[in-house]
């Protein structure tokens, strides 16, 4: 069994700010090792690489990550290369 899992999703039509609070709100300590924003897409949105250590089930990672940006309006779509 792998030790750490990786979970990608897409935030469309993301402002700046949001994005910021987006990268922010994945940066608290949990079980989330990194999280990565990519904002070269602008105003079209952002798409997000998070590492989960130790590794977790798809259900569990998507309630992490749901459980973070929810608070800021926002909702994960998840985007069809995720690596589990």
């Amino acid at each position: 069994m792998k030790s750490t899992s990786q979970y990608e999703f897409s935030l469309p039509l993301c402002n700046e700010e949001q994005q910021f609070q987006v990268q922010k709100a994945l940066m608290f300590p949990g079980a989330i090792t990194t999280a990565t924003v990519d904002r070269t897409f602008g105003a079209a949105g952002v798409i997000v690489q998070a590492s989960f250590t130790p590794a977790q089930s798809l259900g569990l990672m998507h309630a992490e990550i749901i459980s973070r940006i929810a608070p800021l309006g926002l909702v994960p779509m998840r985007v069809p290369s995720v690596a589990a």
